[in-house]
């Protein structure tokens, strides 16, 4: 500009493009500065054994943000229904495992062979238990194999880094270390549905 080889106009329209490139950039930034700090929260938890008191609404939604790498590459909706005042005194690594096996079980199994799909998360609590229902509308799983699903070393992925422990871990979690109970109740072809009921004495 100084040496007159850019006129007003073109010097304007450039200072326009970055400042359009430069809000792009920190929108990114942002954006990856909260996945990193719900990855971090998630990662310690699933280390850490200690109880302690936490909302599960917005603990839920650090897990699905620690997991945006690997849905970003499946147009997969995910819903999340839960009253923001539900707190509970538990393990939040349990609850976050939990959550990020049956999502990865979803994923691999559910919509392998589907360009999108839906997953719906639903808790509540009463006077006596908290419900966690998950439901996807995938393929469901075969009615021969359901009885054998939190068998250890189950699996029906050809894939050798698939290595059956992904709902073995999820029923082990949700039954000795919450002293809770889960049970599926869905459909083959229409996708799978469990519901996962823990004590409200332990959760105090």
């Amino acid at each position: 500009f100084n040496s007159e080889d850019m006129d007003k106009d073109e010097l304007e329209n450039f200072l326009k493009i970055v400042n359009e490139g430069t809000e792009i950039l920190l929108i990114n930034i942002n954006r990856a500065t909260e996945l990193m700090k719900s990855f971090k929260k998630v990662a310690i938890d699933q280390i850490g054994e200690e109880k302690r008191r936490f909302n599960i609404l917005f603990y839920f939604k650090d897990v699905i943000k620690s997991l945006q790498p690997m849905l970003h590459k499946s147009n997969i909706q995910i819903v999340l229904e839960c009253d923001e005042k539900i707190e509970i005194t538990s393990f939040p690594g349990a609850f976050a495992q939990i959550l990020i096996n049956l999502i990865t079980n979803t994923l691999v199994h559910g919509f392998n062979d589907k360009k999108s799909g839906k997953i719906m998360l639903k808790i509540s609590m009463d006077n006596t238990r908290l419900t966690f229902i998950y439901e996807d509308n995938g393929s469901g799983i075969p009615d021969d194999i359901v009885e054998k699903i939190y068998d250890m070393l189950f699996t029906t992925s050809s894939n050798q880094e698939r290595n059956g422990l992904g709902m073995y871990i999820v029923h082990e979690l949700v039954a000795n270390k919450l002293n809770g109970e889960i049970k599926y109740e869905g459909k083959f072809g229409i996708g799978v549905r469990f519901v996962i009921k823990v004590p409200k004495k332990e959760l105090e």
